[in-house]
C-alpha cells in the first residue's frame, strides 16, 4: 500500500466529516426536533474525541482528548438564533500537557461565532477567517518550526484549502456541525432512507449521498428521547472525491485510475450518531458518534462523545 493511498484515507476521514441536514415529510409515528432556546440560555459540555488505529488487527495508534465547549444563545430574533461556542482545555490536559497545550490556540479560549435557522439547523459560521487562521496555526505550531521544502509544500496547500467560508465550514467545525444535525428533521419509529447531499472538500458540487433516520428510544418519564442518524456516501460520489483529492495530490492522470480502482474495492466507510434531545427545550443533551473505516488491511474509528456538564465549574 502506498503513502499516497494512506494519505487519501486520512484526508476522506477529515474532510467528510459531518451528517447531512434534511427534513422530512411522514405524519405518523414521528418526533420533531425543533430548538427553543432562549436569549442568554447556557450549557457546557465535555467533548471527548478518540481515534484507533489497526493494522492487520494489531494495535499502531490509540489516542483519546477531550475538551469543553461552552455554548451560549447570544441572540433570538424571527429569523433564528446567534449562538457563540467556546473551546477551552480542562485544567486536568494543561497540567499534565503544559507544552501540547501551548500549540492548541483552537483550543485555548477560541470562539466560532454562528447563526442557525429557527429550528436550530446550521446556517452560517460568521467568523470563519478567524477560525480558519487558529486551525493553520495549530498546524504550524504542531510541525516544530521546521521550514524545509516539502513542510513549506504543505502549509501552502493547507493555507489553500482553507481560503473560503464554504472550506472552512465543511471541514474544521466537524463537532459544531455534528451537534445541530439532528435539529429541523422530523424522525419516524420505522425510520426512512432519503436522498441528501454532503459538502464537498474539492469544490463546491455537493456529493450525492444516503441518509437513514429514525426514533431510537422515548423517555416519557424524562422529558427526552434518542434518535439516530446514519449516511453513507452513493458509489459514484465516493469515485468523483477520490479523483478529486488525487488530483490535488499532483498524482499523474495516467496513475490515478489505477489508484482510484485499488482504493474503492477495498473502501468502506460508515458513521452513524446517536443523539439525546429534551423534548421540551430543544436543548440537544448528548451524543454518540461513530466513524468506522476499512481500507483493505488497516481499519480506522472515530468516536466523538458529548456530554452535558452539570456542575458548571471549570473542570
Amino acid at each position: 500500500m502506498t503513502r499516497t493511498t494512506l494519505t487519501v484515507l486520512l484526508l476522506i476521514a477529515f474532510f467528510a466529516n459531518t451528517i447531512a441536514q434534511t427534513t422530512w415529510s411522514e405524519n405518523q409515528d414521528t418526533i420533531s426536533v425543533q430548538a427553543n432556546w432562549k436569549k442568554g440560555d447556557q450549557k457546557t459540555f465535555l467533548i471527548t474525541r478518540t481515534k484507533q488505529k489497526k493494522v492487520s488487527g494489531d494495535v499502531r495508534e490509540n489516542f483519546q482528548f477531550s475538551f469543553l465547549a461552552d455554548m451560549k444563545i447570544v441572540d433570538s430574533t424571527e429569523s433564528g438564533y446567534r449562538v457563540e461556542w467556546e473551546y477551552r482545555l480542562t485544567n486536568d490536559f494543561k497540567e499534565k500537557n503544559p507544552l501540547a497545550s501551548l500549540a492548541m490556540p483552537v483550543y485555548n479560549d477560541m470562539k466560532m461565532i454562528f447563526t442557525t435557522y429557527t429550528d436550530g439547523s446550521f446556517k452560517d459560521l460568521l467568523n470563519w477567517q478567524e477560525v480558519a487562521d487558529a486551525y493553520i496555526e495549530m498546524t504550524e505550531l504542531n510541525m516544530g518550526g521546521q521550514k524545509n521544502d516539502t513542510i513549506k509544500k504543505t502549509m501552502d496547500k493547507v493555507k489553500e484549502m482553507f481560503r473560503t467560508k464554504e472550506m472552512t465550514e465543511s471541514s474544521l467545525i466537524r463537532e459544531l456541525q455534528l451537534y445541530y444535525s439532528a435539529f429541523g428533521g422530523v424522525f419516524t419509529l420505522k425510520g426512512m432512507k432519503s436522498n441528501t447531499t454532503l459538502p464537498n472538500p474539492i469544490n463546491a458540487e455537493p456529493l450525492p449521498a444516503y441518509i437513514e433516520q429514525k426514533i431510537k428510544e422515548i423517555k416519557p418519564a424524562e422529558g427526552t428521547f434518542n434518535v439516530e442518524i446514519s449516511q453513507s456516501i452513493k458509489p459514484e460520489a465516493m469515485r468523483n472525491l477520490l479523483y478529486g483529492l488525487l488530483e490535488k495530490m499532483d498524482i499523474p492522470r495516467d496513475s490515478i485510475e489505477l489508484e482510484m480502482e485499488k482504493m474503492l474495492q477495498s473502501l468502506i466507510i460508515t458513521d452513524k450518531g446517536t443523539f439525546t434531545i429534551d423534548q421540551t427545550s430543544g436543548w440537544l443533551l448528548g451524543i454518540e458518534y461513530i466513524r468506522e473505516a476499512q481500507f483493505g488491511e488497516i481499519y480506522q474509528k472515530e468516536f466523538i462523545l458529548f456530554e452535558l456538564v452539570k456542575d458548571k465549574k471549570e473542570q
